[in-house]
């Protein structure tokens, strides 16, 4: 950034990463060529202006102007859009804006922070009861929760993504296997684990955040469940301290988990069988003919809640096998 002065004074020279953000808005302009990019900040100063804290303003919100803009490429959107914002030098500025249903890459020459301003967004609150237990039991797993993705977030719905070991992929699947009773296999469940989704791209390993399936403590349907974004942290512990708080398994020594790329992009499926737990990387599902056709199906039928439906039919129409 060419002028990061008015932030740093802000954050007291400590400004949050653009890991999180909520995206507002992007624009595209003719004189530059330039876009500017509008989004809110994950963390609020803990000092903050005299005249925010007056009006109880909970939210920074900036707006990015990239000028000279090269190139850009857009690849979905939405109504709730929270997004890692990377920037990198060399030949001209790198802008990659990886969310939820989204994602928008551009090159320009020059980046700056066109406004800085404050506001009261209601829609941050306290977090309930349920969503304090669920982030507790997180945490127990080793991840950090960062909040549930929207509805309208057309990403492939949980209960679909949990067939991604069982459907037919054609060859767009990576596995690994631990033997249930290894003496080492909880050590050996969090490495492999590990490995296998750094490789395969369910998360950036220089900012590991991904979605995991949660319970929908809203749906009343059996088996119900929403995707909660998180990020990992140093020590995780999947297959026992996570599977006992029931996030990442079933008890102790039980994993059982689905999670999902930011971009929709990478399911990670986790199950334990009579001899072996398997971890299954299923690359671009919505390229997967037979996973589409049980979708379709599941849309269809009415032992699938009515919100599995609605989400099923948004992943379908936003998607294609091309």
């Amino acid at each position: 950034m060419t002028n990061p002065e008015g932030i740093n004074r802000i954050y007291q020279g400590a400004p949050p990463s653009l890991s999180g953000i909520r995206l507002h808005q992007v624009v595209l302009g003719r004189d530059g060529p330039e876009m500017r990019v509008r989004l809110d900040l994950p963390d609020y100063p803990a000092r903050p202006p005299r005249k925010w804290a007056a009006q109880g303003f909970n939210t920074v919100q900036i707006e990015l102007a990239f000028g000279g803009l090269r190139s850009i490429t857009l690849d979905g959107f939405g109504t709730d859009v929270t997004a890692d914002i990377s920037l990198t030098g060399g030949d001209g500025i790198s802008v990659d804006i990886v969310g939820t249903g989204a994602r928008i890459q551009a090159v320009s020459d020059s980046a700056s922070i066109a406004a800085l301003t404050a506001y009261v967004d209601g829609a941050r609150h306290t977090p309930s009861g349920e969503e304090s237990d669920l982030a507790r039991g997180l945490t127990a797993a080793g991840l950090k929760y960062l909040g549930m993705v929207g509805s309208s977030v057309p990403v492939i719905p949980p209960h679909l993504a949990s067939f991604a070991n069982s459907t037919a992929t054609e060859g767009k699947e990576w596995a690994v296997s631990v033997e249930n009773d290894a003496p080492d296999f909880q050590q050996r469940v969090n490495h492999e684990w590990y490995m296998l989704c750094a490789h395969q791209g369910l998360f950036d390993p220089k900012s590991p955040q991904f979605l995991i399936a949660v319970r929908d403590t809203e749906n009343d349907h059996a088996g119900a469940a929403r995707w909660a974004r998180v990020a990992l942290q140093m020590d995780w512990d999947f297959a026992g301290a996570g599977a006992e708080a029931r996030v990442t398994g079933c008890g102790w020594g039980h994993p059982e988990f689905v999670m999902l790329s930011l971009d929709g992009n990478v399911i990670a499926r986790g199950s334990q069988g009579q001899e072996w737990t398997d971890f299954v990387c299923l690359k671009n599902p919505h390229r997967v003919p037979s996973l589409r056709a049980l979708g379709a199906r599941l849309a269809e039928s009415r032992s699938t809640s009515q919100a599995t439906r609605d989400a099923l039919a948004r992943w379908l129409e936003h998607t294609s096998v091309e």
